[in-house]
């Protein structure tokens, strides 16, 4: 920031006289330009400062920006959050204005979705993993790297050593790092080859606010298609040996919107008509921009104006400013490290976001979570609730029994048929029999749903009806039936009247149906009612409780519990 302000005040104080400064970079280093540069009635156009503290025009007057604020960004933290099933994450944050604001930022935003955060602060001059380590015995698994990317490169060549890496961990990091930020001389990353740290950001993630010429295909107003620009920035960015820049499509675009304000400000200036300008009681008076001084309020505020009212279409998109000078900016990129090979690391988009559309993930054409994440996605490092059902070979005997059930049942009903005109068979009241075949069958049915493998809850709720409607009007119909031929036999043999009322088989018909019909009302009493429906419940699996799955998180065992309707307490009342 020291370094800023010397440049500025130099610029200042030489000749020829500033219309405008284009500039700074970084946010640490615009931010105190930025809340002197009004005094001389100048604007200042950066195209990479993303703070949030810019957007206050009251202390900010003059100051325009072509990337958008980093306010858009926080948002974003929730939507991955939330798409990936994280409930947790941690920040590893340097001691600097600009990373203590965007640790605060990220914690207001994800506050009331109720994650937890976790964060390691260390100063610029300490090494950044002595704080960081901590934060890995702690279980957390979904790292953001929120400081330079100097300090950066220190602590994911001591987690590689460590096999901190995908599939067993998530990391974010900050999108504008320049380009092979990893590639780091000796000082940093003494111990860690470049390969090994190409490896080590394999699957990483980052999140894009910045606009660029590769997002769009239209032709500039600039009169240079995009791809145009980007491939001549490259190419000379080489050739005089300099590094490439994401920020060279928004720096082209500043020069631009700054000599478009300028030629409609020379415009109005020769036609003398400023009205609707808001300059018109400023102080100074309409000169040529060659006469320009500091002093003339009116012409900066006309230079100012003129910027203001910016709607172009850039090498990097279109652009506006909103009303604190910040541009405007719907949409949000999601990219992924990806490892090619030695010496092949590139950040590929696989996502976009939507400020107008809650923030919801979109993913690009060909791209899904299988393949952002082919082995799965990282676990946040919360214990894993694993649901578990009844082993296989349990699940194949039982249903084998059953089958079995069903088969003798099959045989006992071919036998009453057939037999049916034997004397044994008629005084059994044969057709009666049917009524516990019938029961019995619904009852071997009921077994498959007792067993039912599976750990969708909405299928237990189902089989948990299921399972108690066969099972009831089964026993109903099975044991209603003996209960009724009993009760005749009884009738029979000890009624000490000589005559005795002659009971028929439709007597007895109508006791089982009257069985199974006060079942039948207390199942739909019990199904209909929701304080007396039956609950799946979770229980804890007695004999293996918890475990740790392959990438190391602790797992939690349950099975699902079916608690029917029969089991409350009004049945057992009745």
């Amino acid at each position: 920031s020291d370094r800023s302000l010397d440049v500025f005040f130099q610029a200042i104080q030489s000749a020829p006289v500033k219309l405008a400064v284009i500039g700074c970079g970084c946010s640490v280093a615009t931010v105190p330009v930025a809340a002197i540069s009004h005094h001389w009635n100048i604007s200042q156009i950066s195209y990479f400062s993303e703070s949030a503290a810019l957007s206050d025009r009251s202390k900010y007057k003059r100051f325009f920006r072509t990337n958008p604020s980093g306010l858009i960004e926080y948002p974003a933290f929730n939507s991955i959050m939330n798409h990936f099933g994280w409930k947790q994450i941690a920040l590893i944050t340097q001691n600097e204005d600009l990373f203590i604001t965007t640790e605060a930022n990220i914690r207001n935003t994800l506050k009331y979705a109720n994650y937890t955060i976790a964060s390691s602060t260390f100063g610029t001059t300490s090494d950044p993993w002595t704080s960081a380590r901590s934060l890995f015995s702690q279980g957390f698994r979904v790292f953001f790297l929120n400081c330079y990317y100097q300090a950066a490169r220190m602590i994911i060549c001591q987690a590689a050593k460590l096999g901190y890496t995908y599939p067993r961990y998530a990391w974010i990091i900050q999108h504008w790092y320049p380009d092979q930020w990893w590639t780091a001389s000796s000082e940093y990353v003494a111990n860690c080859t470049e390969n090994e740290l190409e490896i080590f950001l394999d699957k990483a993630l980052s999140i894009r606010i910045h606009p660029s010429p590769d997002d769009y295909s239209d032709i500039s107003d600039a009169g240079i298609f995009p791809q145009q620009f980007q491939a001549e920035y490259v190419s000379r960015a080489r050739q005089y040996g300099y590094s490439v820049s994401d920020a060279g499509g928004r720096a082209y675009d500043a020069i631009w919107v700054l000599a478009l304000a300028l030629n409609h400000t020379m415009a109005m200036v020769r036609s003398g008509n400023i009205n609707g300008t808001d300059c018109e009681n400023a102080i100074g008076t309409l000169v040529p921009l060659e006469k320009f001084e500091y002093s003339n309020e009116k012409m900066g505020c006309l230079i100012q104006w003129n910027i203001q009212q910016t709607n172009i279409s850039g090498v990097s998109g279109p652009i506006r400013f909103d009303e604190n000078g910040t541009r405007i900016q719907n949409t949000i990129h999601l990219n992924q490290y990806k490892y090619f090979g030695p010496g092949n690391l590139s950040r590929v988009p696989f996502a976009y976001l939507l400020t107008d559309d809650s923030y919801a993930v979109n993913f690009l054409p060909g791209f899904s979570d299988s393949f952002i994440y082919h082995d799965g996605i990282p676990p946040d490092g919360l214990p894993i609730e694993s649901v578990k059902t009844y082993s296989t070979s349990l699940v194949i005997v039982i249903y084998a029994l059953s089958v079995l059930g069903l088969g003798f049942t099959l045989i006992c009903c071919l036998f009453n048929l057939f037999c049916r005109n034997k004397r044994i068979v008629r005084l059994s009241s044969g057709k009666l029999n049917y009524l516990i075949i019938l029961g019995a069958i619904l009852m071997y049915f009921s077994v498959y749903f007792y067993v039912l493998p599976t750990t969708a809850i909405s299928i237990m709720k189902v089989a948990c009806v299921l399972k108690e409607w066969l099972f009831i009007i089964g026993y109903a119909l099975c044991f209603g039936t003996v209960l009724a031929k009993m009760w005749r036999i009884y009738y029979i043999f000890q009624n000490p009247r000589t005559k005795k009322m002659l009971i028929t088989d439709w007597h007895m018909l109508f006791i089982v149906c009257t069985m199974v019909g006060i079942g039948v009302l207390l199942l739909m009493i019990g199904t209909a009612v929701p304080a007396l429906r039956g609950t799946i419940v979770k229980e804890i699996n007695d004999e293996n409780p918890q475990g740790t799955t392959a990438g190391g998180v602790q797992e939690n065992n349950y099975f699902l519990m079916c608690y029917p309707v029969s089991s409350s307490p009004f049945y057992w009342k009745i």
